[in-house]
């Protein structure tokens, strides 16, 4: 049984190489339609639709199950928002297009911008750059993610900055909650989890598998604006660590 179980993991990555293949192409010749109606309606509303379905078909192409917890705690149709997103796996992004809000935008390292196709999508869907050069430039550039907030833009930040090889949770980088504070933003924690199975870090072989998604209660301003941002993300793995429980048991 174990033998057949990796031939169909086999066959299921190369189909999946394909489909992804077609599924990066899906968007650009949407562009045109969405960028028409962005400009002549002054609505995001067709690229939010376009990301979310974008997200699901990644996902479902691999077979994999996805549940959600908590999502009456989705602050729908808010602006100025940041999602605060443990970082797992290749597939976090479209969990979270898919399944959190089609209106997020994501801080990518600048590099990726420059990939056909996917570098193009990025900068239309509005993306934020950044480089990991610590550097004066770099940290004004970090911190000015806030003017994008306070322009009434819906995030999602890594605090982690870097995908687990295990799930487990890894080191929150405080700077990932700078632009929040700076902006007065709403934040919403949320914990995926098994999504560094389907294709776990360093793997070549897709594995379909069930993921959870938990999101738990927004923390507007008011509640951290006295915390600093080291007691900010120990309040936040603190919250983790308790979803997870939850959807474990």
């Amino acid at each position: 049984m174990k033998h057949i179980a990796k031939i169909f993991q086999y066959i299921l990555t190369g189909f999946y190489a394909v489909f992804l293949a077609l599924l990066f192409v899906f968007p650009i010749v949407l562009i045109p339609v969405a960028w028409f109606f962005e400009r002549i309606f002054k609505s995001r509303k067709i690229i939010s639709m376009i990301a979310t379905m974008w997200g699901k078909l990644a996902v479902w192409g691999t077979l994999s199950r996805v549940r959600t917890y908590g999502r009456e705690n989705l602050p729908r149709g808010e602006e100025n928002v940041v999602y605060i997103v443990n970082h797992q796996g290749f597939f976090d992004i479209p969990l979270v297009l898919g399944w959190i809000d089609g209106r997020i935008r994501f801080i990518a390292r600048e590099n990726l911008f420059s990939v056909p196709v996917l570098g193009l999508w990025m900068k239309f869907i509005g993306c934020i750059p950044i480089s990991r050069k610590a550097s004066k430039d770099e940290l004004r550039r970090f911190e000015g993610i806030s003017n994008v907030l306070s322009s009434g833009a819906v995030l999602a930040i890594f605090p982690e900055g870097t995908r687990s090889f295990d799930g487990t949770f890894g080191k929150f980088h405080t700077s990932a909650f700078r632009p929040a504070r700076i902006a007065k933003s709403t934040i919403v924690p949320v914990l995926l989890w098994g999504s560094h199975k389907i294709l776990p870090r360093g793997g070549k072989i897709i594995r379909p598998t069930g993921v959870k998604i938990c999101i738990d209660e927004p923390i507007r301003f008011k509640k951290y604006s006295e915390t600093s941002p080291k007691e900010l993300a120990d309040i936040i793995l603190k919250k983790f660590q308790i979803m997870k429980e939850r959807i474990s048991s």
